[in-house]
């Protein structure tokens, strides 16, 4: 019967902390990300995927004989990437309301 006490009294205490009301209030008042700017970062992040592993293709594979296109592909793809990938870590980091991020 002890530790049936001691598990009602522990689960209270967690209900109760700071942490988990914290938590469960950061999950109800979430505010929305900005819609233009998620989906810009979305497909510079996609589409500077795409440009990448093209790059990467054209300039590893030679029987395709496209090495003259692979450096434009990875540069493209860099350029995109690059800033869509860092887009995508600040909106998702402000999203979790981690300290420090926000939509601004």
């Amino acid at each position: 019967t002890d530790r049936i006490t001691d598990r009602t009294t522990d689960n209270q205490i967690n209900k109760n902390s700071i942490n988990y009301n914290r938590y469960r209030n950061r999950e109800i008042d979430r505010p929305m990300p900005p819609p233009k700017t998620t989906l810009a970062a979305i497909i510079m992040l996609l589409v500077g995927s795409i440009f990448l592993t093209l790059g990467l293709v054209f300039l590893f594979v030679s029987h395709l004989n496209q090495r003259n296109k692979s450096f434009a592909f990875i540069i493209l793809g860099g350029l995109m990437f690059t800033p869509g990938s860092y887009a995508c870590f600040i909106i998702y980091g402000s999203w979790k309301g981690w300290p420090g991020f926000d939509y601004s």
